[in-house]
């Protein structure tokens, strides 16, 4: 038993079900796992709860490219992609940073305080296998608060990322 507001005792099993909306948090936790897809409303606290279906598309694997080819070159460990010539044409605003969904690219850790992040990325092993033609991943990312949770759909290369918006080639001698 629990002393609640008013002086009186309520016993823990009801305390719970009145914030679970009348169910137990077992049948709140199904309630939205089974309606995250979609999108549901969380019973205990209210909030919007959705997993969202993210794809890796053109513009993002060209930027992905853009980058690995800039990284290769220019022997640089980070590279401060807002002030990138080619940001304009491949970066998309904050879809380049959701490559990092897929493990392809990293950011570095941000040490100034007045800055949101730091904006200098690289690719990881797997970012410049995939861009250089020799690995797949999936087509698309579920994400659920800002985090990765897994993936969907078919496998894809750069080749089927980049989908006839981009030529490879071009991207590579730039």
């Amino acid at each position: 038993m629990t002393k609640d507001l008013f002086g009186g005792t309520t016993s823990r099993s009801t305390i719970r079900t009145l914030a679970t909306g009348g169910k137990t948090l077992a049948e709140a936790k199904a309630e939205v796992r089974a309606g995250a897809r979609d999108g549901t409303t969380c019973p205990c606290c209210g909030q919007f709860v959705k997993v969202y279906k993210r794809p890796l598309y053109a513009g993002m694997a060209a930027g992905l490219v853009l980058l690995c080819r800039d990284y290769v070159r220019g022997n640089q460990d980070w590279i401060h992609v807002p002030s990138a010539k080619w940001r304009v044409e491949a970066g998309r605003g904050g879809d380049f940073a959701k490559l990092r969904y897929w493990g392809l690219i990293e950011e570095r850790p941000n040490d100034d305080e007045a800055k949101r992040t730091s904006g200098f990325w690289r690719p990881t092993d797997r970012g410049l296998e995939f861009a250089n033609g020799r690995g797949m991943v999936q087509k698309y990312a579920l994400v659920f608060q800002g985090e990765c949770v897994g993936f969907d759909g078919h496998k894809i290369n750069i080749g089927a990322a980049l989908a006839g918006k981009f030529n490879y080639t071009e991207l590579m001698e730039g």
